[in-house]
């Protein structure tokens, strides 16, 4: 079973440290010289989340991404600073890079009016009261008329209260921050496991963008963050919060395959990506929460 594996959180004095010994990663954390270590093989870890108090062997980051993990490095304001992808990836990677680049641009205008209805639908579960669902067949392909934003406009003051601004320095916005990061790398992780660019997107773009890919695919999973932060109240980022958010990953989500885990709900996202950029026709699987 895939985890993700969160080691950003040591306090001051304490650092965590990390090794590997026989295909698993040996943690230890204390102020002691000697700290018991705790055993995690290699090929469990998803996302490996490291922040600045660690000591750590290059060997770590070589065994994390040779298992097909990621690693993410956060600042002191769990904001991302560094994410290291495995290079392996799919062998099938040089074909679906030219389908990319050929064909992307055919379908995405309709895969994205799928990306934002299927946000703007989670959105207004999430808040019923405001009304979102009466935006979603404004959603045109491209969405040219911007209904996330729109929904947006709405959406944020209904969950958090009419002085929420996103991206203000609060303690909402960092845990929110957080939470994305980690769906971003966990996103990440799934399309070049499945052999396609992660800079080539469908929606989102530019110079400095290396995810665009997935941060076009996590949109309709943001709202699951959202809720989870929505229900923890003011307050400093703490273990316990960072634990909450980050069952996010194990949630159980609907899919047009079943039921599955947000973890594995987007290995299937990503290769229904690869089976439109194949034929030029179909859908996204994305998932959708459980009502």
């Amino acid at each position: 079973m895939r985890r993700i594996l969160d080691l950003s959180g040591a306090t001051s004095g304490s650092v965590f440290r990390l090794r590997v010994d026989k295909g698993c990663l040996l943690i230890a954390h204390g102020a002691d010289e000697s700290p018991e270590e705790v055993r995690v093989p290699a090929q469990e870890v998803s996302v490996l989340v490291l922040g600045h108090r660690l000591a750590l062997t290059g060997a770590v980051l070589g065994h994390v991404t040779a298992n097909g993990g990621t690693v993410l490095v956060l600042d002191d304001r769990y904001r991302p600073s560094g994410l290291m992808l495995p290079v392996e990836g799919n062998k099938a990677h040089a074909q679906r890079l030219h389908w990319q680049i050929d064909r992307t641009s055919a379908v995405a205008p309709r895969l994205w009016q799928q990306i934002v209805r299927a946000k703007v639908r989670a959105q207004s579960l999430l808040v019923p009261e405001a009304g979102l669902d009466r935006l979603l067949e404004r959603v045109e392909p491209g969405d040219p008329g911007n209904v996330e934003a729109a929904a947006a406009r709405v959406y944020w003051p209904k969950l958090f209260g009419k002085g929420f601004r996103r991206h203000q320095d609060d303690d909402v916005n960092v845990a929110l921050n957080y939470g994305y990061t980690v769906l971003r790398a966990l996103v990440a992780r799934t399309v070049c496991a499945s052999g396609l660019h992660p800079a080539l997107g469908l929606h989102h773009h530019g110079w400095r963008d290396t995810f665009a890919l997935a941060d076009d695919l996590m949109e309709p999973a943001r709202p699951l963050i959202d809720a989870v932060v929505s229900k923890l109240g003011t307050g400093a980022l703490d273990a316990s919060k960072k634990r909450a958010i980050l069952g996010i990953a194990l949630a159980e989500v609907e899919t047009p395959a079943g039921e599955r885990k947000l973890i594995e709900a987007y290995e299937g996202v990503a290769q229904s990506l690869v089976r439109v950029l194949e034929t030029g026709a179909g859908e996204l699987e994305l998932p959708e929460a459980n009502r």
